[in-house]
C-alpha cells in the first residue's frame, strides 16, 4: 500500500512538471536558419513552328489602268477621232509570251462596254459608230490606240462628238500576262466588264 501511494505521488509530480513548462522549454531553442539553396535552372522554351510560304498572288499577272478621259490627241478630224496611250509594259516580248490586252469604254457611270463596239447613239435611226482599240508593240514599249469613226465613213455626228468634248467618254484597259492558267468557263473576250473585275479582284 505504501508503494502504491509513492507511485501515485510520482505520477502527479511528473504531470505538474510537464504542463508547467513553456513550449520553448519542451521543444528547446530554435536553431539558426540555413543558407538559401541555389536557384534552379529555367526551363527551355519550345521551338516555334516554321511559317508556311505565302501563296503566289494571281493578281500580280494583271495590270490595269484607271478610267481615262477620251481625248483626240492622236487624230482629230471630222470623220475620225483617235487617242494614243504609251504603255512601257506592253512590249513585243510581253505579247510573244502570251500577254494580251482588253479594253472597255463608257459614257454612263454604270454601263461599260468591251471594245470593239458598234453603237447607235441617241436613236435607232442614228448612224453606227465604231469604237476600237489597236495594240502596237515595240522592243521596249508599246501603245494602245483608241479610235472612233462611223461605219459609213461620214463625219461623226454631234450627238457622239459631244461625249468627247464634254469629257464624258472614258476608256480603260487591262494587260494580262500569259503565264497564268485561267481555266475559264468562257473566253475573256466573251466576259463582261463586271466579270473580269470580279475574277481579278480589280476595283470598278
Amino acid at each position: 500500500m505504501k508503494n502504491l501511494f509513492l507511485k501515485s505521488i510520482a505520477i502527479v509530480a511528473t504531470s505538474f512538471l510537464l504542463f508547467g513548462c513553456s513550449k520553448d522549454q519542451i521543444e528547446g531553442p530554435k536553431g539558426d536558419k540555413g543558407e538559401q539553396g541555389i536557384a534552379g535552372t529555367n526551363g527551355t522554351n519550345g521551338t516555334n513552328g516554321t511559317n508556311g510560304t505565302n501563296g503566289t498572288n494571281g493578281n500580280a499577272n494583271v495590270m490595269y489602268s484607271d478610267w481615262i478621259t477620251y481625248s483626240s490627241d492622236f487624230a482629230d478630224v471630222a470623220n475620225f477621232k483617235a487617242m494614243k496611250i504609251d504603255i512601257p509594259q506592253y512590249t513585243q516580248s510581253f505579247v510573244d509570251s502570251g500577254g494580251f490586252y482588253i479594253a472597255f469604254v463608257k459614257w454612263n457611270e454604270n454601263v461599260q462596254s468591251q471594245l470593239p463596239l458598234l453603237q447607235k447613239f441617241n436613236s435607232t435611226t442614228s448612224p453606227v459608230v465604231q469604237i476600237e482599240c489597236t495594240g502596237v508593240t515595240f522592243a521596249s514599249r508599246g501603245e494602245l490606240r483608241f479610235s472612233c469613226s462611223r461605219l459609213d465613213g461620214l463625219d461623226l455626228q454631234n450627238e457622239f462628238t459631244t461625249l468627247i468634248t464634254t469629257n464624258k467618254l472614258k476608256i480603260r484597259y487591262f494587260l494580262i500576262k500569259g503565264n497564268v492558267n485561267l481555266r475559264l468557263a468562257k473566253p475573256l473576250d466573251q466576259m463582261s466588264y463586271d466579270e473580269i473585275c470580279e475574277m481579278y479582284s480589280i476595283p470598278k
